[in-house]
This record gives C-alpha cells, sequence and structure tokens, in this order.
C-alpha cells in the first residue's frame, strides 16, 4: 500500500526469510565470539558472503531480475545460519525452565528490539525518498549512499565483531574502558578515512566506469554522503558498546531517538524542497545534510547515556579521532593537487586513480612509522 506496487509484496516477504535466519543464527555466533575465536567469526562472514554474490551474479544471469538480490539476501542468510552452528559447534537441545531463562529473556528483547530499531533505521530513508521521488532518484541516491557508506561500514563490523568482547570483559573498570573505547574509536575513525579519501578523489572516475557513467549525477552529493559515512562510523561504537555492558536498554532507546531524528529531520528537509521548489540534485543534498544535522542530537544523547561506562567528555572524545584528522588533512592535502589536474593526465581514470592509491599507502605508512601507538592496556 505505500508504493502501490502488488511486485513488491513477494519480495518483502521472502526478504523476511533471512530475518528469520539470522536471528536463529544469533546464539551460535555469540558462542564463537566469547571463545574469542575470531578466525571463525571471519570464516563465517567472508563464506556467507561469498555464497551470496555467487548467487546473486547467477541469478542475474538466468535473468531473474529483482529476485537476483533478494534471493542473495536470503540465501545469505541461510549459509550464515548454517556455518555459525557448524563453527560454534552448538547444538539445541528441548528444554524449557522459566526460572533459568528468564534473565535472558529479559536481556533478549530489548537487544532483539534494538536490532529491530537499528534495522529500520538502516532502511526508512530509502522508503521516504523513494516515495516521495520517481525511481532515477532513488537509484541515483542508492547508489551514492553505499558507495559512501559500504566500505566505512563494512570495515567497522569487522572492529565491532572484536571490541564486544573486550568492552564484555573490562565493563566494570570505568578508566580501563573509557583508554579502550578512545582507542577504538581512533582506529575506527582511520579505517573509515582511508576509503573516504579515496572515494572523495576518485568518485568521478568510479563512476564513469559503471554502466557507462549512469550514475555520475551521484558524484555532486558525494562528499555530503561521505561526511554522514564517517560519522555515523564513529556513533555506531557506542550501541556495541551498551550491549557489552549489559545495557541494551541503552541502545534501544538510542535508536529509537534516532528512527524519530531521521522521520522529522527528512519530513522537514522534504516540506523545504517542496516549497522552494528544489530540483533533485538540490533535493539529495538538503537530505543528506539533514543526515549529518541529526547527529547533532543524536550524538549529545549518546553521550549522556554512556557517561556512566566511560568517559565522555568533548575533549576526550575530540582526543580519541585527532589522530584520524590529522591523517584526513596530510591525505587531503597530497591527494589535491594531483586530483585539481586530473584531466592532463593520460590513461584516465586508471592513472588517476592507481596515483590516489599510492598517495594513500605512503600516508598509511607514515601513519603507522611516526603516529600509531597502542594503549598500555592492551600492550
Amino acid at each position: 500500500w505505500f508504493y502501490h506496487n502488488e511486485f513488491i509484496v513477494p519480495l518483502f516477504l521472502v526478504c523476511i526469510i533471512d530475518i528469520v535466519f539470522l536471528n536463529i543464527a544469533e546464539v551460535p555466533k555469540k558462542i564463537v565470539e566469547r571463545k574469542l575465536e575470531y578466525s571463525k567469526c571471519t570464516f563465517i562472514f567472508v563464506m556467507a558472503t561469498l555464497f551470496s554474490s555467487l548467487a546473486k551474479i547467477g541469478l542475474a544471469i538466468l535473468g531473474s531480475g529483482a529476485w537476483s538480490l533478494v534471493g542473495s539476501y536470503t540465501i545469505y542468510g541461510l549459509f550464515f545460519m548454517l556455518l555459525a552452528f557448524a563453527m560454534s559447534k552448538y547444538k539445541p537441545r528441548l528444554h524449557f525452565k522459566w526460572h533459568e531463562c528468564k534473565r535472558f529473556v529479559q536481556f533478549g528483547y530489548k537487544y532483539c528490539f534494538s536490532n529491530l530499531i537499528e534495522t529500520l533505521n538502516k532502511n526508512i530513508h530509502y522508503f521516504v525518498i523513494g516515495k516521495y521521488f520517481d525511481e532515477s532518484v532513488l537509484g541515483v541516491y542508492r547508489v551514492g549512499y553505499e558507495l559512501a557508506m559500504t566500505p566505512a561500514l563494512a570495515l567497522l563490523n569487522v572492529v565491532n565483531q572484536s571490541s564486544y568482547a573486550v568492552f564484555a570483559k573490562i565493563k566494570d573498570k570505568k578508566d580501563e574502558l573509557s583508554k579502550i573505547f578512545a582507542w577504538n574509536q581512533g582506529n575506527i575513525a582511520i579505517f573509515a578515512a582511508v576509503p573516504i579519501i579515496f572515494i572523495l578523489f576518485c568518485s568521478k572516475d568510479i563512476f564513469s566506469l559503471i554502466n557507462d557513467g549512469e550514475w555520475m549525477a551521484a558524484v555532486s552529493f558525494i562528499p555530503l554522503a561521505l561526511g554522514v559515512a564517517f560519522i555515523k562510523s564513529l556513533l555506531q561504537t557506542f550501541p556495541e558498546l551498551y550491549r557489552a555492558c549489559g545495557k541494551p536498554d541503552y541502545s534501544l532507546k538510542t535508536d529509537a531517538f534516532e528512527c524519530i531524528l531521521i522521520g522529522a529531520f527528512f519530513m522537514i528537509a522534504l516540506i523545504i524542497c517542496k516549497c522552494l521548489g528544489l530540483g533533485d540534485d538540490a533535493s539529495l543534498k538538503l537530505l543528506f545534510s539533514a543526515w549529518i544535522a541529526l547527529f547533532v542530537p543524536l550524538f549529545f544523547y549518546h553521550r549522556k547515556l554512556a557517561k556512566t561506562l566511560i568517559d565522555t567528555g568533548l575533549r576526550s572524545t575530540f582526543k580519541s579521532i585527532s589522530k584520524a584528522l590529522v591523517f584526513f588533512g596530510v591525505a587531503f592535502g597530497a591527494s589535491l593537487p594531483v586530483w585539481l589536474y586530473q584531466e592532463t593526465l593520460p590513461w584516465k581514470p586508471w592513472l588517476h586513480m592507481g596515483i590516489e592509491v599510492v598517495i594513500l599507502l605512503a600516508c598509511i605508512g607514515c601513519y603507522i612509522k611516526w603516529i600509531q601507538k597502542r594503549p598500555q592496556t592492551l600492550s
């Protein structure tokens, strides 16, 4: 009823199966994480992604259309579940006593609802834009958003998988936890900055290679999308902290607050677009600006909740990402001249992208040698 398109209904129903598989896999996955067997965690994620990618390509070649995307998501969930059970060697059996599972239910329902709202937060903007703009605008928005967001959040997921167990182990030691959390955020900022710098300077080259430049319209708002990716990757470390410290209700509160902010800020942006009669490009830029604006109250809400767990002072927050900002400034300054004179380079776009990669690798090497240090608590 939302899109007035009956074709979407079966696609949506099949997508729900993926959620079932992933929720069933949650227990064996956590068993593997608790044992700190991160090689197995990596194997589960990589192999599930590989199988789903092969399925997506195969279904697309067979002419399945939208079903190739939906089918790949379902296959990812299925293989993730099977691999999680295989790697954990977890064999569930029928057994129930309320007094034994009461505390798990009290913790789990908050965790479950938090994940549900988090999933809604990740997709609600697609629904809104798909409703109020035509399919071509939604396509441009999605391609630009995912190009900016996917590398940073993929790296964040890897870091969060390992940080959860560490946070849980020292959750009662506020000073030590504060140092580890700050160190963790600094690393995430660096991990996010590397692909962000590359995409910032090479987005035009990347889009020129995809479908004969069909998505070139996304280049104009890529800087704003990258800003969203950087801030979002930092804020996403807080929910993992809450869950590790036994505070899933904090995660539930922040996810609900973010959902409200997305709805409110996007509706305001859409009203402004309509009143001013803005074109598609200007409207998308305004929507990304709304993304960045809503992160301000969200950050202060995280800061308010997390102060009982870690040091959340503005000074400590800035200090945790200061090295990443230095890295970003140096890499930006080194890449800018090449970007300004890219039209004079031969073998475009390959030579330009190659030079940017070399510059980034040099900056990473300098950072590792002269700036990066491990906290004493991890030594």
